[in-house]
């Protein structure tokens, strides 16, 4: 099934553990970086309404550098301020290097948690903001998760390029399948290309055709592009080829085959491969390998990367978590003659918020039982429930849960599967609350 979502990966609801286990918190070293908090380029960021969050943020990701004796320096780091809970302002710095460019980023989030505004500026090592970009997105009053427009602008401090990118999504009448979607830039207010996207489906949803046509308006110039997938059992594969304008032939590009741990939707292998014209044949480019934990976190990712069809060189990442999807650091690696050596590592650093959701009251609390659950389960609270819905932990909505105008509400799995949902409620006295939910 196609639809279309805006994610941000560290974007988790709020769980009622958070307040009894331990967590990784910024050392005062890992922030210590020049007028951060500050800097007088941060004024550039355009003002925005508040609300609240309930996941616990993120404050730091410190990125360090290994050489080949096992010496480290730390390289980059990300840190994180939030502004009223609701603006994430996250600078980017390279350490030791006073040419490099600094970032500012505020992403805006709506209810739901998905990106509704996005503002980057670009910082040069001299102290000077060189560019800015906006971005806006909308979606679907029917689905709210499923993204309708987004609209992104792209300035140089010079304002001698100006570019506007529109784009639309449009679905199947009824459904939340994306059929198509268009896209229009302009360069200082002058058109400058076009791009149209379809979907076609089988009769289970899945995509099997996607076309694209691309038009370059400044060379009068078209080039069209296809997607076709076939699947079989827990594997698909997608193979990408093009054409130019007026021509009958499609020239292969690409093959991505895919391979899914059975009965699941775990990626479990992820080749890619490109169509060599001297050679007829497909020859690799990279290959993926997955593993997971226990609880279906991904905790291994090994790639194989292929020059020209030729083995070049092996690396991969380790995942550790700190507790349910957050992330305690990233150990990057590469093989070397047999041996794994590490080459790089990514330290994340958590703070509770500084807010709850209600600022000057007691959160409300939620009994559930039984939880975890096997088919059914009841909730109840002090207040009486107006909304109820039910997210997966990528903040997709999977259910919209009828209330009886009572503070109880009775909860059916239907044909869900097993795993972590988040059940989010709305009382009566306008107070928000969301409680992990367990299916067995």
């Amino acid at each position: 099934m196609k639809k279309i979502f805006i994610y941000w990966v560290f974007g988790f609801f709020a769980h009622p553990s958070f307040g009894q286990l331990p967590l990784i918190h910024p050392q005062d070293d890992d922030k210590t970086v020049p007028g951060f908090s500050n800097h007088p380029l941060s004024a550039h960021l355009r003002p925005v309404q508040s609300r609240n969050f309930v996941e616990l943020q993120l404050d730091s990701i410190i990125y360090t550098l290994f050489d080949t004796v096992g010496q480290s320096d730390v390289d980059k780091r990300f840190l994180y301020s939030y502004s009223g809970d609701t603006t994430l302002i996250n600078s980017f710095y390279r350490v030791g290097d006073s040419d490099s460019d600094e970032y500012f980023t505020k992403l805006v989030y709506n209810p739901l948690n998905l990106i509704v505004y996005e503002e980057v500026i670009k910082i040069s090592g001299t102290g000077g903001w060189t560019n800015s970009h906006v971005s806006q997105y909308e979606y679907y009053p029917n689905y709210p998760s499923v993204i309708k427009s987004k609209v992104e602008n792209w300035q140089s401090m010079d304002n001698l390029l100006n570019f506007v990118i529109e784009e639309d999504y449009f679905l199947i009448p009824g459904t939340a399948l994306l059929s198509g979607w268009t896209q229009k830039t302009d360069l200082n207010g002058v058109e400058i290309s076009q791009k149209t996207l379809n979907y076609e489906y089988d009769a289970q949803e899945r995509e099997v055709m996607q076309l694209t046509e691309q038009i370059d308006i400044v060379n009068d110039n078209t080039e069209y592009y296809r997607i076709s997938t076939s699947y079989s059992t827990n594997a698909s594969v997608a193979v990408t080829e093009s054409k130019g304008e007026g021509s009958p032939i499609w020239n292969l590009r690409h093959k991505y085959e895919k391979e899914f741990y059975p009965g699941t939707t775990l990626l479990q292998k992820d080749n890619w491969f490109n169509w060599s014209g001297s050679q007829q044949e497909w020859v690799p480019y990279r290959e993926y390998v997955f593993t997971y934990d226990a609880d279906n976190r991904k905790e291994y990712e090994v790639l194989a990367s292929y020059l020209d069809g030729v083995f070049w060189v092996k690396s991969g990442i380790k995942t550790n978590y700190v507790q349910d999807n957050y992330i305690d650091k990233n150990v990057r690696y590469t093989f070397y003659y047999g041996d794994s050596t590490v080459y790089a590592t990514e330290q994340f650093y958590y703070a509770m918020p500084s807010s709850t959701t209600q600022p000057n009251a007691e959160t409300p609390l939620v009994e559930l039982a039984p939880n975890p659950a096997l088919a059914y389960l009841r909730a109840r609270t002090e207040q009486n429930i107006q909304l109820a819905e039910l997210y997966d932990l990528q903040g997709r909505l999977v259910m919209n849960i009828a209330t009886e105008g009572t503070n109880v509400l009775h909860l059916h799995r239907n044909n869900l599967p097993g795993g972590t949902y988040v059940l989010r409620l709305q009382l009566e006295n306008g107070a928000t609350v969301s409680e992990r939910v367990q299916w067995k």
